[in-house]
């Protein structure tokens, strides 16, 4: 079934190419980027890992309210964060510059058992085939993946 999420993924990209709100959209948190209007249900933040030598199928989602979605595996977790820790993994993304950060499709002949990676911010998504190799999106993902193995609950 993740093969068909995969097989659209360059067809969200043009169609995401041609949409957007160019005029900064929403508000965020203090220390966080202008966040450009979401579409009602759209997640602010979403993370996906999957695949690699140790099988991974992890999911997370947070909406613009703090409220989040957890899967690992076949278990899912539900909750909220504060609006201060929304703030600082916003931060993250600015920091990085995430919105200029490019999709790295390219498919390797050794792949050393690594995963595939599909992060969004604020409707930016980067897709990451065979491991992290952009250094910007390094504490992106282990923030992220943190996130995911223990769930806050503030």
């Amino acid at each position: 079934m993740r093969w068909r999420l995969y097989a659209l993924v360059p067809l969200i990209l043009l169609a995401l190419a041609g949409c957007g709100d160019d005029d900064g959209g929403g508000s965020a948190p203090d220390g966080a980027g202008q966040r450009r209007n979401l579409a009602p249900g759209e997640a602010l933040i979403s993370y996906s890992i999957v695949g690699g030598s140790q099988n991974i199928d992890n999911e997370l989602e947070i909406q613009p309210d703090g409220s989040y979605t957890v899967e690992r595996g076949k278990e899912k977790l539900t909750g909220t964060i504060s609006q201060a820790r929304l703030a600082s993994l916003e931060k993250l993304f600015t920091d990085a510059a995430f919105e200029d950060i490019q999709s790295d499709t390219t498919r390797l002949n050794d792949i050393n058992g690594q995963p595939n990676y599909d992060i969004r911010y604020n409707g930016h998504p980067v897709t990451v085939i065979h491991g992290i190799t952009n250094g910007k999106l390094i504490p992106i993902a282990a923030a992220l993946d943190a996130f995911i193995a223990s769930p806050p609950t503030d």
